[in-house]
């Protein structure tokens, strides 16, 4: 097999009461911003909701590497119709074969540790 690590994604901090058009178009702007730091055999798509995954092919230079890239990308502001926005991005990791040996299971521990992060996320803003 030659998957490396899939990473859950999902985007945080929507504006309290987003119109839809706005919500998608954060939506688009955030897939454009995740496929333009993948490689060719690299995938990104989105799951459902503000949530995507991730799935990088054997050679990549190691999922940490690349969730910090992401990290990074993710948080800068988006520029929506005139209004900057700021949303945050939770990444989970899982690593082939340690945490499964089929997509599924691969999936399902990186949505786990992706909701770790996101809870991590809110901690620490209360206490800011």
């Amino acid at each position: 097999m030659g998957i490396q690590s899939p990473g859950g994604l999902a985007m945080l901090g929507f504006p309290k009461r987003p119109t839809r058009q706005g919500c998608d178009q954060l939506l688009i702007e955030a897939s454009r911003r995740l496929t333009s730091r993948l490689r060719k055999s690299d995938l990104a798509a989105r799951l459902g909701g503000d949530e995507f995954a991730v799935v990088l092919m054997e050679g990549s230079t190691g999922p940490d590497n690349v969730a910090k890239k992401l990290q990074t990308l993710m948080n800068q502001p988006y520029s929506l119709g005139g209004i900057e926005l700021l949303a945050g991005a939770s990444i989970g990791i899982a690593t082939f074969p340690k945490d499964g040996g089929e997509l599924a299971s691969l999936l399902a521990a990186a949505d786990e540790a992706m909701y770790k992060a996101k809870a991590r996320r809110k901690t620490a803003a209360k206490k800011t």
